[in-house]
């Protein structure tokens, strides 16, 4: 049985301020192997150096916003994983 503790979080978000909040409350609720990126590509490129379980994405980035990086992960040929959990936040 794996702990909540194990299972790794990728947190995609522009907003420095945002993604602080939302670690912070990641990792109250017991999931503290998180990795952070602050754009699509990041997020693709830490995708593909190590283990992700769940994706939790804000809808509104730039340059490119949370619904085309979930349209990219979905059909993109490069994506890392288009089978991958997608969690999408708004503030």
């Amino acid at each position: 049985m794996t702990a909540l503790s194990d299972v790794p979080v990728l947190l995609v978000d522009d907003n420095d301020q945002m993604r602080l909040l939302v670690r912070c409350l990641l990792r109250a609720g017991g999931l503290t192997n998180i990795t952070e990126a602050d754009t699509a590509p990041r997020a693709f490129e830490a995708m593909r150096e190590r283990s992700v379980d769940l994706v939790i994405v804000d809808w509104m980035m730039q340059p490119v916003d949370g619904l085309t990086f979930t349209r990219m992960m979905r059909r993109d040929s490069a994506s890392p994983d288009p089978y991958m959990p997608i969690l999408m936040l708004t503030a």
